[in-house]
This record gives C-alpha cells, structure tokens and sequence, in this order.
C-alpha cells in the first residue's frame, strides 16, 4: 500500500520518538550480560502474543490504514469558527496488528534506522498510560524492552510524553541511563531527521516537546491539527481527537 496516508506518516515521524527510544538496541550488550538474572526474558503482562502473518492480522492492519486514511482525507462541514473537529478511537488489537505489519515498512520508507535485532513493536493501555515495548533479539535469546509513558497535548498545544519508568523483562531500569545511552547511540550514527540524540532526551526527560504544532498538512491545503490523545481504559484503546481546518 502507498505510504499516503497523511495522519499515519505523522505518528510514524513524533510519535516513533518513543518506539525510536525503546528500540535502543544501544542496550543489547547490557541485555545479554545479565540475562542470567532471570529477569531480563520476562514477557511483561501487557504483551500481546500476535502472528503478523496470519491473515486476521493482516486484514486488521490493512482495515486500520485504510480507515485512517479515509478520515484524514474526508471533507467535513467547518463550524463557525471555520474548523471541524472529529476523533477516532482504536482498539489495542488494531494498533498492534499494525504495528506488527506496517510500522517497519512506514519507518524505512520515511528514513528511520531499523535494526536488525529488533523482532516486533507492541503497545499497550493500561491505568491511563500507554506501554510501548520493542522485543530485541541477543546472543542470549531475546527480551523485552519498553517504556511506561503518559502523551499529552498542553494548552499551547504542543505534544509532550511523560516517561513514567522503563523496563527490560520486568526489571526496572534507570531512566536516566536508558536516555542517556538512547543519546549516545543516536549520536554515534548521526542519522539526522526530526529529532537528535539530544533532542530526544530532552523529551523523553519532559523538557522538550515532541513538536510544538502537532498539525499535517494535506496535499488539497487542509491542516489536520491533533488536539487531544488519551487513553479508552474501558474499551481497551486510545482516543485521538484532531481538527480539520483550511489551509493559510
């Protein structure tokens, strides 16, 4: 399917910052070290067991672009102040069947490195707080690294994350040094794009957003502002609330 879609481009550019953080296979010799703590290969409880070849994960990833898409795309009566505000809300089934099939491709296309070692991408919702993970294979076998974290848009608004902790298996593990390592290794393969080993840690510290105007701009002149994110702890997803206004 054509990389077109202008909504699932822009998750893939800022919000991939905290798939880019977990993803940190800068941690791999770490990982592979103290594997024999017993902790490090723990599947954390959240993880979703998913077959991305199975035609139902396809087809659920193939109905989720298509839907996204659509939306995005779609001509809205503008209210008074000339905007037209609408949400979406996706299942945790749909986002991980997406990102089980999808986010590679979305993410070489638009330039990002992917390692090799990376095996899947998962999320999940839970207490009002998304948990995205990375599961990385290693000479010992493989563990799963993820990152507990709260997106917000501010009255500004300008898109943030709160980092509420990170882990491998279910080991808790500094911040600090995962940020710290996340920009070192940034660093080291100097890739450029959006956002910098620096940058990156300063967002994922809360002293930077991720962008300041979280808008996409459509090929007809519309902007798709994103106004609201949060989590649906009752119906298993997340809420993304967006405006559509006409282009200056």
């Amino acid at each position: 399917m054509a990389r077109s879609g202008g909504v699932i481009a822009w998750l893939v550019e800022h919000l991939g910052v905290l798939v880019g953080a977990a993803i940190g296979a800068v941690v791999m010799a770490w990982v592979a070290a103290l594997v024999v703590l017993g902790e490090l290969d723990d599947v954390p409880g959240w993880w979703p067991g998913l077959d991305p070849a199975a035609p139902e994960t396809v087809e659920a990833a193939d109905r989720l672009e298509r839907a996204f898409m659509s939306q995005t795309s779609r001509v809205r009566e503008p209210g008074d102040d000339g905007g037209a505000d609408w949400a979406v809300r996706v299942s945790e089934e749909s986002t991980n069947a997406w990102l089980a099939v999808r986010l590679r491709d979305w993410a070489i296309d638009a330039g990002a490195l992917w390692p090799e070692q990376v095996e899947g991408v998962r999320i999940g919702f839970e207490n009002g707080r998304v948990m995205l993970g990375v599961r990385v294979l290693h000479d010992a076998g493989a563990s799963v690294l993820w990152l507990d974290c709260t997106p917000e848009i501010r009255e500004d608004g300008s898109l943030w994350i709160r980092l509420h902790g990170a882990r491998v298996g279910s080991l808790r593990v500094p911040r600090a040094w995962v940020i710290g390592q996340l920009e070192q290794h940034l660093r080291a393969q100097a890739r450029g794009g959006t956002l910098d080993g620096r940058a990156l840690g300063d967002v994922l510290s809360g002293r930077a957003p991720i962008t300041k105007e979280p808008m996409v701009h459509l090929p007809d002149g519309r902007d798709v502002r994103v106004m609201a994110i949060g989590v649906d702890e009752e119906r298993d997803g997340i809420v993304l609330s967006f405006r559509t206004e006409s282009g200056h």
